[in-house]
């Protein structure tokens, strides 16, 4: 977005407003500010964009308006009546607390209202990339002022140290610049032009040495000799095994093996579609006890470990001439594919969808959901591709504390909710998939004595491919 951003208002007088905004500002703060300097009531009009009237709890960030937009004010025919919003809080250990407010209440009066204990001084408010913290700004921010003032919302509450709020995670320090001998030295005035030429000439001479070097890279003649080479040199059984088949570009070809990338042990879970790790097998030894049928299992996703790190050589990320190849023939293939394909017609495009669904059902005979629940526990059962979500709302049950309560299934992002009588192939659930459980019912309690380690309910989803 620009700078300085403003839109101007037309109002019924004739007059013309510029308003600046924000990202975040909202329509309806817009407009209040418009009908506040030329005596309006912001109540009995809306803003217009050309011939469509803007929802006035719209943000600017999300309208797609353009800057210094024109918009004008039309009455309503009924005037705007403030109703009350229903306003769920996430905290931080998953639990939701939900509430209804009217549009004028603070966010601090929510915070004491619904969850009290988590009010302090590092306490921040997180809506639609809009971050408030402090006490100050959230006892001056109401839920108008968020562009709320009926229907639904969600907040997440953090706890973050404000000083460190807006200091970026995961980038590294300012490396050292390496120290110039020859530069810290004082150059006298005589010698300057000398010392340019000097640059130049060794300037000049790198360029060309780099393109040399690039020619006889691309040579299609030593590509094929070195290729040949290389093929003879595995079929005699030389033993030693080489991370890619091409040479470094300026570099040529050295005859020297790359090095081995060596394998580590994974303490991950691993997602239901990945290939069978014999080191992770070796490790769990214990036989698998199941909760019941469909091979049911249950773990906490707290408990997953990170997968340990190994640096890996420089001459790894070196572009080769077999990844060049590689890079060129990918290119070529997408812009063929863009430019030779027909259009397509409904019926075309529906033949296609079956021929990928039939293909799904030859490969997969299996599909492996997981259901998350609130407080990160997961649960994990094995189904048949062509049954439908109500099998996986009727193994669910099984295992909720109270089961004749409804909930729904959903998926994200962007949420969409599982509707029972679908197939699971249907709704892209094959050959494995994360849902999301959104009800009032809890887990069963007895189910936090039989909790697995997430390693096993990998290895499992491993083993039933």
């Amino acid at each position: 977005m620009a700078a300085n951003r403003s839109v101007s208002v037309l109002a019924p007088n004739g007059r013309r407003q510029n308003v600046k905004i924000t990202p975040n500002t909202t329509i309806l703060q817009v407009l209040e500010e418009v009908c506040q300097k030329q005596g309006f009531s912001s109540k009995k009009w809306d803003l217009r964009h050309f011939n469509q009237t803007l929802e006035a709890s719209s943000i600017f960030r999300f309208t797609g308006l353009p800057n210094n937009a024109q918009l004008e004010m039309v009455q309503r025919n009924l005037e705007r009546e403030s109703s009350n919003v229903t306003i769920g809080i996430q905290l931080e250990n998953g639990q939701r607390v939900m509430g209804e407010f009217s549009s004028e209440t603070t966010l601090i009066e929510i915070v004491r209202n619904l969850c009290p204990r988590e009010e302090d001084g590092n306490t921040v408010i997180t809506y639609m990339h809009q971050e408030i913290h402090g006490a100050e700004n959230l006892s001056t921010t109401s839920l108008q002022s968020l562009g709320l003032s009926d229907g639904r919302a969600m907040l997440r509450l953090l706890h973050r140290d404000l000083d460190k709020l807006t200091t970026q995670a995961h980038v590294a320090g300012q490396l050292p610049s390496k120290s110039n001998k020859s530069n810290e030295k004082p150059q006298r005035k005589g010698n300057s032009n000398t010392a340019l030429q000097q640059a130049s000439n060794a300037a000049n001479n790198m360029v060309s040495n780099v393109k040399n070097q690039v020619k006889k890279a691309f040579d299609p003649i030593a590509m094929l000799k070195n290729e040949k080479g290389a093929q003879n040199k595995n079929s005699r059984g030389s033993g030693k095994r080489f991370v890619g088949g091409g040479n470094v570009l300026g570099h040529g070809n050295t005859g020297e093996p790359e090095p081995e990338i060596k394998n580590y042990k994974s303490t991950q879970p691993i997602s239901p579609g990945a290939e069978e790790d014999p080191e992770m097998e070796e490790e769990i030894t214990e036989p698998i006890q199941y909760l019941g049928e469909r091979n049911a299992l249950i773990f906490d996703q707290a408990e997953a470990q990170a997968i340990p790190c190994e640096n890996l050589p420089d001459n790894f990320y070196d572009l080769t001439v077999d990844d060049a190849k590689t890079l060129l023939r990918d290119a070529k293939r997408q812009r063929e594919a863009f430019e030779d394909n027909p259009l397509l017609t409904s019926a075309q495009r529906e033949l296609e969808r079956t021929q990928s669904t039939l293909n799904k059902l030859h490969k997969y005979r299996k599909t492996i959901i997981r259901i998350q629940f609130p407080r990160q526990k997961v649960l994990q059962g094995i189904f048949g591709p062509v049954e439908t979500v109500q099998h996986i709302k009727d193994f669910i049950k099984e295992y909720l504390e109270n089961c004749e309560k409804d909930f729904d299934l959903y998926v994200t992002p962007p949420r969409k909710n599982l509707s029972p009588s679908n197939r699971l192939i249907d709704e892209g659930l094959v050959p494995s998939a994360i849902i999301y459980y959104s009800g009032t019912s809890d887990l069963k309690p007895e189910l936090k004595s039989k909790l697995v380690d997430p390693k096993i309910a990998s290895v499992q989803a491993i083993k039933s491919r």
